[in-house]
């Protein structure tokens, strides 16, 4: 059995490795800003792993950031999403479809949805993308402020996410194994047909 000296010495190295490890790790952030004006803050939303960033902007419409450079997309509120094609999605207001954003192209495109509502103030919004192209997103009845209608989109068909017992559902991210996030009213895990509650401790 090792010595107690030689344990403490070994305790000692070891935090002394882990600090300069945390301290390197913390040197190697950079920060940069969206946009340097100030006269239309941007309000990032998502991100991919080739440092491209998605969100709206304060004056309304929605951006792309990549390479220091921030372009504004024309036709769409918002976008809320990106996956590591450089595909983002995001709000496309008083239609039947969300929008999909192709940075490499900086084409734009409404995908329809047919079970989406037509009156005026509902609309489709695309809230994640994984990396096959799966799309989840909701369905806002009145702008949202009366319910939301999770969906989940692939290869051109959609279908509406709902779990039991609830009378509305809000689609927020879905991962590369398929696992969608339900976050309204009550958080779920959706994967292959199946609803997993996420519960939450309520502190004393």
């Amino acid at each position: 059995m090792p010595a107690p000296r030689n344990l403490a010495l070994s305790a000692l190295a070891l935090i002394a490795s882990l600090a300069v490890t945390e301290w390197s790790f913390a040197a190697s952030f950079t920060y940069m800003a969206l946009n340097t004006d100030g006269a239309n803050p941007a309000y990032p939303a998502a991100a991919n792993s080739h440092d491209q960033v998605v969100g709206v902007l304060r004056k309304g419409g929605a951006f792309v950031w990549a390479s220091g450079n921030l372009t504004a997309v024309k036709g769409t509120r918002a976008l809320y999403a990106i996956n590591d094609s450089g595909v983002a999605l995001g709000y496309a207001a008083k239609r039947r479809a969300f929008a999909s954003y192709d940075t490499k192209t900086g084409t734009l495109t409404y995908v329809p949805i047919s079970f989406c509502h037509a009156r005026a103030g509902d609309s489709c919004v695309a809230n994640g993308i994984n990396s096959a192209g799966e799309v989840v997103g909701s369905e806002l009845v009145g702008g949202g402020s009366v319910s939301a209608l999770g969906f989940f989109w692939s290869d051109g068909a959609a279908q509406k996410i709902l779990p039991p017992h609830e009378k509305q559902s809000d689609a927020v991210a879905i991962n590369k194994a398929g696992d969608i996030l339900i976050a309204n009213p009550t958080p779920y895990v959706y994967h292959n047909v199946k609803f997993t509650e996420i519960y939450v401790p309520v502190s004393s």
